[in-house]
């Protein structure tokens, strides 16, 4: 994370892909070297992945198994692609595999309780970030799994998004991709749990830190006719109680500060 903020991109990806091979059991580490080789236009090493997670799992062996056969396919590697299937247990897996292949992936919205959509000039290669309350890094290469990059490999925008915001204080940051050339001038337009805010930058150096979030919890009463006798039913309180519960105490639901 620190090499990807720094701008290099390649050595981070490197880097990255190293502590797959330190322990190459842990799904979640080819999902997320995947995610970042895709998200940067590397299919050839995204495939390698996939394929490596076709034998970790005998439960998900058939949908990751059909999920690297059509990365293989679309980089015309078609014999590869056999390979992976023939590694199957049996033809019933097969079959369910060569079905999945032909699906094509969706694509993810972009879409949560935070959206960052970025606009910039210069023709420069720039990436955004969010640096969560632990101290964690969210970006193109990843951090946590709900999480939704796009056009991370344009030179004049950017997406982000996060499915779900907890409790604490978000930096935004802009960095460069490359090694700094000019000024680069730019707008990211924020929206937080339904709040929106556009926030012009002008990067000088290797990055900077645009706009700070807070989000904290909040509760608050409602009053209610005492003559509605739908109030007189027990079983119908309870229920709406724990509707409003869900729907009020359950998420974020104040944003304070620089947006």
């Amino acid at each position: 994370d620190i090499l990807g903020r720094e701008g290099k991109r390649e050595l981070a990806l490197r880097t990255l892909d190293g502590l797959v091979d330190l322990d190459p059991d842990r799904a979640n580490l080819h999902e997320r070297m995947i995610n970042a080789y895709e998200r940067t236009g590397r299919l050839a090493q995204a495939c390698g992945h996939r394929i490596a997670l076709v034998s970790l799992s005998v439960k998900e062996a058939v949908k990751r198994a059909g999920a690297a056969a059509r990365c293989l396919r679309s980089l015309g590697k078609t014999a590869d692609a056999d390979l992976v299937m023939a590694s199957l247990v049996d033809d019933k897996a097969r079959t369910e595999a060569e079905k999945a292949a032909t699906v094509a992936a969706v694509e993810p919205r972009v879409a949560g309780d935070l959206v960052i959509n970025g606009k910039w000039d210069g023709a420069s290669d720039l990436d955004i970030s969010l640096v969560a309350p632990d101290g964690s890094r969210v970006s193109w290469m990843g951090g946590r799994t709900d999480i939704t990059v796009a056009d991370s490999t344009a030179h004049d925008r950017e997406q982000l998004s996060v499915k779900r915001l907890r409790k604490g204080n978000y930096l935004i940051e802009i960095n460069r991709g490359e090694p700094a050339k000019s000024t680069v001038r730019g707008t990211l337009d924020v929206s937080v749990l339904g709040q929106k805010k556009s926030m012009p930058f002008e990067l000088t150096g290797d990055r900077m830190v645009v706009g700070k979030i807070a989000v904290t919890l909040s509760s608050h009463l409602e009053p209610v006719n005492p003559g509605d006798a739908r109030w007189l039913n027990q079983g119908w309180q309870q229920q709406q109680w724990q509707q409003n519960n869900r729907r009020r105490g359950g998420r974020p639901g104040l944003i304070e500060g620089d947006l």
